[in-house]
């Protein structure tokens, strides 16, 4: 960046504005994954609309992490972990207990 350019903010429509963002991460497909405390969110990099999202139960995700084609989630004292698996359309949730370590995939979208 040299310095003479300016940053300016820009709105992304799929995203969340109002809450705290725990994460955020490029996802394949050309598409941006937003991680908040209640949510994950698929947004189009080019239209920056929302593809998709999963929205946690009633206990608040605690802490996120991704790569381009997986987002991980945990909740605090829940026993369980969710892996999002991005697709270029839906986001596919992979839930493992952690007392008997059972896996349940769901292919549902929950707009």
């Amino acid at each position: 960046m040299r310095k003479e350019d300016e940053l300016e903010e820009t709105e992304v429509k799929g995203f969340l504005s109002e809450v705290q963002t725990l994460f955020c991460h490029e996802a394949q497909y050309n598409q941006l994954i937003q991680v908040t405390s209640t949510s994950v969110r698929l947004v189009s990099f080019t239209s920056r609309e929302l593809v998709d999202e999963w929205k946690a139960s009633d206990k608040p995700i605690i802490v996120a992490t991704a790569n381009r084609k997986q987002v991980h989630t945990s909740f605090f004292l829940l026993g369980f972990i969710f892996v999002i698996i991005i697709t270029s359309r839906w986001l596919w949730t992979l839930t493992a207990s952690t007392a008997n370590m059972s896996f349940r995939l769901s292919a549902e979208s929950q707009q």
